[in-house]
């Protein structure tokens, strides 16, 4: 099981994926550097900051998709959701028709990803889990925002959300390898 990140190190890691992975995890703006890649993600969970046109081309081929809503995001929600195919909605707040609340496992999309692997780790079996574009202190990877033309330096408040991310992720490693579970970063 694989989660997939948007840091500059995934453009590196990205043609191992492939090989290592059973089950793709990524993180919003990742997939448009999986489905560039020919790699077909299994889940995406994000807010849909990510390209649009990736996220629905990664909708028609299968993945399950995990949308968190939260207020600013709501044009979002209404334009790309009813175009997906398999969706299901999320929010750490009170539940509503068609979006169930989860208690809170993270705050940046890839630590979602891993907080969604932690709370089901022991149901599901997991065993082993690879992160990939999951460095905090990396540029943000190009394919992660729309209007990236290249990996950049994060910027005022993506360094705050990263450094709230970064602490997640650790703690959720922490717990995931108590459990007995290998986590391996690349």
């Amino acid at each position: 099981m694989c989660v997939v990140g948007g840091s500059e190190s995934l453009e590196r890691y990205v043609s191992s994926i492939d090989g290592v992975c059973d089950v793709v995890i990524a993180a919003d703006g990742s997939t448009t550097l999986l489905v560039e890649s020919g790699i077909q993600p299994s889940v995406v969970i994000g807010d849909l900051d990510g390209r649009w046109s990736s996220l629905l081309e990664a909708s028609r081929a299968g993945a399950v998709m995990i949308v968190h809503a939260h207020g600013d995001n709501t044009a979002a929600i209404r334009a790309l959701v009813p175009l997906f195919h398999n969706v299901a909605g999320v929010s750490q707040c009170e539940d509503s028709v068609g979006v169930y609340s989860l208690p809170p496992i993270g705050f940046t999309d890839g630590d979602k990803a891993l907080g969604l692997i932690l709370l089901c780790s022991s149901i599901i079996g997991v065993k082993r889990v690879e992160l990939f574009g999951m460095n905090f202190s990396e540029k943000v990877g190009w394919w992660s925002k729309p209007w990236l033309r290249e990996s950049v330096e994060p910027w005022r408040e993506k360094i705050v959300k990263l450094d709230i991310g970064k602490r997640l992720v650790d703690l959720f490693v922490d717990k995931l390898q108590r459990q007995g579970v290998v986590v391996v970063t690349h």
